[in-house]
């Protein structure tokens, strides 16, 4: 019980601090998360995105940029911090791949969920746009669509490592002869 509270405590230390450093850091010091992004979105999608120093990936062709408020830092630290409570909880990682097994996942979860919130705005701003969709401004739309988004891939990857933990701790071992 003791070193679950203390990794649970470093855990929320390092989501303190890196949420200070995702606040104060310039946009090119979150290119780890944004360039993966534009080169997922640009493949996805058919656009090519250039650097601009200071804003982040130009997608020209979308007429998007995907900068500093697009790097899903806040994303990347709520599923970390779940996903590291979710270790502890269930003693499902040795204590030492608790920190590193959370960040890993978080950070692969953060690029899929910014790709899906990118696409799925982009869907609903789309040519011919979804009439609904249309009677709201566009920057209440990105603000919803990031919050739907991001629910849905937190909940679904909750019972993901929900479902292979438990098909873990149920499968039978072999016994040795």
């Amino acid at each position: 019980m003791n070193k679950e509270i203390i990794h649970l405590a470093v855990c929320v230390a390092l989501f303190i601090l890196l949420r200070y450093l995702f606040g104060v850091v310039p946009v090119e010091m979150l290119d780890f998360l944004l360039w993966p992004v534009s080169k997922l979105v640009g493949f996805c999608l058919n656009s090519p995105g250039r650097f601009v120093e200071g804003a982040g990936y130009v997608h020209e062709g979308l007429q998007i940029i995907i900068e500093r408020s697009c790097a899903g830092g806040n994303f990347l630290l709520i599923s970390f911090l779940m996903t590291s409570w979710f270790f502890i909880h269930e003693k499902a990682l040795r204590s030492w791949l608790i920190i590193p097994g959370a960040l890993l996942l978080s950070y692969l979860l953060t690029l899929l969920a910014n790709v899906g919130r990118i696409t799925g705005y982009l869907v609903l701003t789309g040519k011919e746009g979804i009439p609904l969709v249309m009677l709201i401004d566009k920057h209440s739309l990105h603000t919803f669509t990031g919050i739907v988004v991001y629910l849905v891939f937190l909940i679904f990857f909750y019972f993901i490592l929900q479902k292979i933990v438990s098909n873990k701790k149920t499968v039978p071992h072999e016994e040795v002869a």
